[in-house]
Order: structure tokens, then C-alpha cells, then sequence
């Protein structure tokens, strides 16, 4: 989606929330929670496909289960992995399965427990993090183009996105062919042009829209057309960048 604000404004924009992203990259994926969940801990499932799967809870107010099960419909492996409350400050509890459908596509389903289970909620992703304030957190590369990094609010059975400005990348590596990239989204004035086999980063994406930063550090805008789900013989132009999924 195109931006609204005027090309001036928008980079001011993309400045102060460059800085402030790859802060906190460094936190998202390391071997640690990032402090803002210190206190919760994690469980790793196993039986998957897709390398490693993670679910980190509140301990004081979640029960860990742990359970494998073939689902009725389709016949797929299901984890029955936890209960917990979305917020702790209501007793309502929740069950977190976990499953890769027929496909290996990595995913979690949320239930809201009770004599007919609902489901309130399905994701796909890698790691879900639950930290009982009435908001969930997602990361993963799964039907998706890259390591999506989102957070849902629990509004009544529905959870709503929070919608950030951009989608954080934080992708270190290379063009799998020639690109420009451009000084705005409208795509109009060159800043550099890059050959095959040139070092980035990918720092932010918007749409169809991504944020590169040269090995210089030149800074300026790609717009990346198509999906190029993975499988297919013709690559991404950024390498890394693709659709994870069916």
C-alpha cells in the first residue's frame, strides 16, 4: 500500500523507525526472549517439519500439554500444546494447538475452552508468544514472503492486528539479479543501481515494497512484483525474499 504521507515526510518517517527496528531485531530472534518478555518460558515442539517451532507462556497462569493426535477431518499430526489465559486479568482460557497441514505449512489455531470449543483464531507462523496481557506475537517465514514479525490484540473472540508503519525485514544478503532502487514508493528517481550478485540488507516492506540498504549504505526503495513461491525454477530478485506456502 502506498504511503499517504508527502515524499519529505516519509522519510523522516522511515528514519526514525529504521533505527528503532534494527534496535530491536537484534532482540527478536536471538537464543533469549527479548526482555520485554523476560519471565515467560517456552516450549520447543519437536515432531515438526519445519525446524524449530516455539511457544513461549506465562507460567502462572498456563498449563503445558504437550500432546500429539491425528486430527479427525484430514487425517493430519495435531499438537495439543498448551492452555492459558490471553489475559490474565480475565479467566477465560484458551487452547493453543499447533499442526502443518498436509503440506508442512506451520501454523497455530486458537480455542476458546468450553464445553463446544471456538475457534477464535488461526496463524501461521513459527513462534507464538503469549505473555497474558491480552495480546499475542507471531515471527515466522510461513505463507508468507519473509519472517513476518505481527501482534494481535484479543478483542472480544476476535483478534485484531496491530498495524505497524512498515513490517521489519532485517534480511542480510544478495541480489539474484540487476535492480534499481528507488528514492520514494512511487517508484520514479533512481538512487543506485545494483548488479547481479550485490550485498543488501532488506530492512523494511510495505506491500509489494521493500526498503534496501546497500553494502555503502545507500538506502532506497524496490518494488518486488510478483510472489515467486518457493519451488519455482525463477528466484526472487532478492535473494531470501520469496513465498514460503502454497
Amino acid at each position: 500500500m502506498k504511503s499517504a504521507c508527502r515524499p519529505g515526510k516519509e522519510k523522516i518517517n522511515i528514519r526514525k523507525y529504521i533505527w528503532f527496528l534494527l534496535l530491536m531485531a537484534g532482540l527478536a530472534h536471538a537464543n533469549d526472549l527479548p526482555q520485554s518478555f523476560a519471565g515467560l518460558e517456552t516450549l520447543e515442539l519437536d515432531f515438526t517439519q519445519a525446524g524449530t517451532i516455539r511457544i513461549a507462556y506465562n507460567p502462572r497462569i498456563s498449563t503445558v500439554l504437550n500432546k500429539e493426535r491425528t486430527g479427525e477431518d484430514l487425517g493430519i499430526k495435531i499438537i495439543d500444546a498448551i492452555t492459558t489465559r490471553i489475559n490474565a486479568a480475565d479467566k477465560t482460557r484458551y487452547a493453543i494447538e499447533y499442526d502443518e497441514g498436509m503440506s508442512v505449512d506451520p501454523g497455530f489455531t486458537i480455542y476458546k475452552v468450553g464445553n463446544e470449543p471456538i475457534e477464535i483464531g488461526s496463524f501461521s507462523a513459527t513462534e507464538i508468544i503469549i505473555p497474558g496481557n491480552g495480546n499475542i506475537y507471531l515471527s515466522g517465514h510461513t505463507n508468507n514472503m519473509f519472517n513476518t514479525r505481527r501482534k494481535f490484540k484479543l478483542v472480544g473472540n476476535k483478534f485484531i492486528e496491530s498495524k505497524q508503519p512498515f513490517y521489519y525485514v532485517g534480511l542480510e544478503t544478495q541480489t539474484n539479479e540487476a535492480i534499481t532502487l528507488y528514492a520514494s514508493q512511487e517508484m520514479k528517481t533512481s538512487v543506485a543501481k545494483l548488479g547481479k550478485d550485490s550485498k543488501i540488507t532488506v530492512l523494511l516492506n510495505e506491500g509489494k515494497n521493500y526498503l534496501i540498504k546497500t553494502s555503502f549504505g545507500l538506502v532506497g526503495w524496490y518494488r518486488l512484483e510478483k510472489e515467486f513461491p518457493v519451488g519455482l525454477h525463477h528466484k526472487s530478485a532478492l535473494h531470501g525474499i520469496y513465498f514460503n506456502g502454497d
